[in-house]
């Protein structure tokens, strides 16, 4: 094969370096020569691209930089040349004619002679070569450039097996073919479950076949330089393979493939295989297909971009491109096909693929890639891969959705002006609500993309925008909301000035989701389920994904409920991220069935523009801002009572700063089940205030020392029995409010019940209760339910009257809920070590007795509610139609007392 170190070698040397970058260059192959067009894009299978005199510096550079990492030079004049390196493509040798002023056209074609010669003996010899195979195997006659009846004689000769490798097949190679595939390393030698292997590089572009030889003995040095020249030899053999396969079609084939485009568009799947199956029968018998729409640029000619495209793709994956009328070429192959795509991908066209779907759905990925095609072009970018469930912001195109979308972004642009920051900002968020934090951190680096590649940092840049907007983090419904608007705001301009100073139209997250192009997704995306699957993926979706309510609400247990999410994954194709995985894919799931309304109750997605009008009128207080470093709140962050609800908060399994991980930290190396005792706590108090809530009728909660938000939060639970229930949460510090008030905003039921959050003492409750927002919320003349958590045990002495204090304030048949440490199961030790752990931080905590608690519970003037009484938290049972948790393997794993207790009327 024709390589740069035969054009540049005496005595007739054709062409000269100018840019060499070692001597890897000298073996780039030569197996395609281009003279460049001015009115045309370069060929995208060129290896050697010779650039005519009459081009400009500038005209040269743009050229050498739109070209594909898979050429092997470019050719250019003496003048620009003299002007490098002014203009320099990193991977790729620049050279220039060896002979001065020597027009392009004649070194083209003297390049090209040399060629051939190279090529006529190559072609020679194999030629020998496949007759004595055929021979001594006693094969009948077969073509000449197929190469497997050489693999198999080559076998036999040397000991071993030969073949062709394809990214497809099995192998024990692991990441080393993909390294070989990718083009990193030429040639590998690694042991085999049969002996010793040597693996080589066979092609001319990305992704590359694999030669692979095994036999029992080691290879010697002259086996091994055969398999070497073996590999060089076959890439003729291919090439060759794949003109034929471009060209075996016949008039008739192609008569039907030009009818197959009408069946696409028609939704004939099945007609589709059939008809694919006539002229390409092993991509018709996969089980999975991609389908790729490519939009030529202006001028092209359809049917000659399908040709080329035909050459360059590999035969192996069995793909087809078909010409439409409309300026497209339609490319339907086996999985991975868009990856033969890339030298096509030149500057004017546009690529939109599809993720692998089974065939039944093959009309879907067609409608799919066509609009990933429209995608491209409207963000200027050369290739889109993109599944179905992903495409409805782009049906939703249109001034009323983006006038929405930038509403729904205003408070981003209004808190960080710079728009470098803000745009970085804004794709973070994206990647993290697609993929999730761990999964886009390792997509970020494997892309190399200019964003931070940790996922804390990723998921703190969520966190704080979805805050911002008005939206819970952990909510499947607001990361949906969310998710939609940032992809509606990419299609156009992100945060637009101009669109924010536009007049509002109107629009809203509801009536966007109503039009005919949403509707028309929706029921593409959840066809192959039943009714009955789309009540329970509501139900479950909207519980966050949490597997033990879900179970509970429809009557399974929780590995039934497992195995059927895993079931219904199956089902749905369309989806960016499978069910089972944190990221995009449940959301889309979501915002379909919100849209087909096809469920017993409706679903509540979070609209944020409605809620900015409410804060504009003054009726919800502003969302707590997103700052560039760190938080505005971090002074007020290192206060003993702040530290209590971080440490907490960790404990639950929440992202914390470091300084209150650590002292979690420290207080399980003190006593190792503190992270059960906390979460054996946050369950008690949602079976109490479910029980209050379902058996009780308690329509109105009191939550002092609320903490940050943990996900199922307690207003959660009240308000999914009692949607009209009001909900006031209360804190001492404004921290922990911030990020309180921001998850209460987005709660369900935002409608019918009420929720709001603000800063208060436990130990002035005659003040808290005097605040005009717990008078407005609150009906004083009515019982009303108060959920203490494990605050009495942090209470500084001073506040030792608090809880009777507050009881005397309550309306009489009030009930409380609380928790308080004990060192009853403990000993000692633990606790002793825990107490100074926390007072090193300035926070006080009692471990009382259960005779101290009940006494404090009886001074208090309230009666416990007996059975259960006063018992750890593992076994409170408040009503026997609610599911204890798992116990614990014994009470020295909670180390607390729980009770729930009202107030009498006397």
């Amino acid at each position: 094969m024709l390589t740069l170190h035969d054009l540049i070698q005496e005595p007739a040397p054709a062409l000269r370096y100018v840019v060499k970058h070692s001597d890897q260059d000298d073996v780039r192959d030569v197996d395609d020569v281009v003279l460049y067009r001015p009115d045309l894009p370069p060929s995208p299978t060129a290896r050697l691209l010779i650039l005519p005199s009459s081009l400009g510096q500038h005209e040269a550079e743009q050229c050498v930089q739109a070209l594909p990492q898979h050429t092997a030079g470019v050719v250019v004049s003496q003048r620009v040349a003299q002007g490098l390196p002014t203009f320099y493509a990193p991977s790729i040798p620049v050279l220039t004619a060896h002979q001065v002023d020597e027009a392009e056209e004649v070194v083209a074609a003297r390049i090209e002679r040399q060629r051939a010669v190279v090529a006529t003996d190559h072609l020679q010899t194999m030629r020998e070569l496949h007759s004595r195979a055929l021979r001594e195997l006693g094969a009948p006659p077969s073509r000449e450039h197929e190469f497997r009846p050489l693999l198999t004689w080559i076998s036999s000769r040397i000991g071993g097996r030969v073949r062709l490798l394809e990214q497809r097949d099995e192998h024990p190679y692991g990441h080393v073919l993909d390294r070989i595939a990718l083009g990193e390393v030429d040639t590998a030698a690694l042991p085999a479950d049969q002996g010793h292997a040597v693996l080589h590089r066979v092609g001319t572009a990305v992704p590359y076949s694999v030669l692979e030889a095994v036999r029992l003995k080691p290879w010697p040095r002259r086996l091994k330089e055969l398999m070497a020249q073996l590999a060089e030899d076959l890439t003729p053999l291919r090439q060759a393979a794949a003109r034929e396969a471009a060209t075996a079609l016949s008039p008739t084939d192609r008569t039907a493939l030009a009818g197959l485009l009408a069946h696409l568009r028609h939704g004939d799947s099945g007609q589709v295989q059939q008809l694919v199956a006539k002229v390409r029968p092993q991509l018709a018998a996969e089980k999975w297909v991609q389908v790729c729409v490519l939009a030529c640029a202006a001028g092209e000619a359809p049917a000659a971009v399908s040709a080329r495209i035909e050459e360059l793709l590999d035969p192996v994956f069995q793909a087809i491109a078909i010409a439409s009328d409309d300026g497209l070429v339609v490319v339907l192959g086996a999985p991975r096909t868009v990856e033969q795509l890339e030298p096509a991908l030149l500057p004017g066209r546009a690529v939109g693929a599809s993720a692998p779907v089974p065939w039944p759905f093959v009309s879907v990925g067609h409608e799919t890639a066509c609009q990933a095609a429209v995608t491209a072009r409207a963000r200027s970018e050369r290739l889109v891969v993109e599944s179905f469930g992903g495409q409805l912001a782009s049906r939703l195109s249109g001034a009323s959705a983006k006038q929405w979308a930038n509403q729904v972004l205003a408070p981003v642009r209004d808190q960080i002006p710079d728009p470098e920051e803000r745009s970085r900002r804004i794709r973070a968020c994206r990647w993290v609500l697609d993929l999730g934090g761990s999964a886009a951190a390792q997509e970020i680096q494997r892309r190399g993309e200019d964003l931070p590649q940790h996922r804390v940092t990723l998921s703190r840049y969520r966190d704080e925008m979805m805050a911002a907007i008005g939206l819970a983090k952990h909510r499947v419904a607001d990361q949906a909301s969310c998710g939609l608007a940032l992809r509606v705001a990419d299609l156009s301009d992100i945060v637009s000035e101009q669109l924010l100073d536009e007049e509002p139209r109107g629009a809203n997250l509801y009536s966007l989701l109503s039009t005919a192009g949403a509707q028309h997704w929706a029921d593409v995306l959840l066809r192959p389920l039943s009714d009955e699957d789309r009540w329970i993926l509501a139900e479950w979706l909207m519980r966050n994904g949490e597997m033990a309510r879900t179970a509970s609400a429809v009557n399974m247990d929780r590995h039934q409920l497992r195995r059927w999410v895993v079931g219904v994954t199956r089902k749905l194709p369309y989806l960016s991220q499978p069910l089972t995985e944190q990221g995009s894919g449940r959301a889309e799931a979501l915002l379909a069935l919100a849209i087909q309304k096809r469920h017993s109750q409706p679903l509540i997605l979070p609209d944020p523009t409605v809620r900015a009008a409410d804060r504009a009128a003054g009726d919800s207080p502003p969302p707590p801002p997103i700052t560039p470093v760190a938080s505005s709140l971090g002074d007020l962050d290192q206060t003993p009572a702040a530290r209590t609800a971080h440490v907490y908060h960790s404990l639950m399994g929440g992202e914390v700063l470091t300084r209150h991980r650590e002292i979690a930290n420290r207080l399980i190396s003190a006593w190792n089940p503190s992270r059960e005792c906390a979460v054996s706590n946050q369950a008690f108090l949602g079976r109490a205030v479910r029980w209050l809530a379902e058996i009780k009728g308690m329509d109105q909660f009191l939550d002092i020392g609320c903490g940050k938000p943990v996900d199922p939060c307690l207003h959660q639970l009240a308000q999914y029995s009692l949607p009209h229930s009001t909900w006031v949460a209360v804190d001492i510090n404004p921290s922990v409010i911030a990020h309180m008030g921001a998850y209460l905003d987005s709660a369900p039921g935002h409608d019918t019940g009420r929720r709001i959050c603000l800063q208060g003492d436990v130990t002035d409750s005659e003040q808290l209760f005097c605040r005009l927002e717990v008078t407005d919320s609150l009906d004083f003349t009515r019982p009303l339910a108060v959920v203490l958590g494990a605050l009495l045990s942090f209470l500084p002495e001073a506040g030792g009257d608090a809880l009777p204090r507050l009881v005397k304030l309550l309306p009489p048949g009030s009930w409380v809920v609380l928790t308080h440490a004990t060192a009853d199961f403990v000993g000692e030790g633990p606790t002793s070590e825990s107490a100074r752990i926390w007072s090193r931080e300035g926070v006080h905590i009692d471990f009382r007795p259960r005779q101290g608690i009940a006494a404090l519970i009886e001074d208090a003037g309230l009666v416990l509610l007996d059975p259960p009484g006063l018992v750890p938290p593992h076994r409170y049972q408040p009503g026997p139609h609610l599911d204890p948790d798992t116990p614990a393997a014994s009470d020295h794993g909670v180390g607390m007392y729980s009770a729930v207790a009202w107030k009498p009327n006397r």
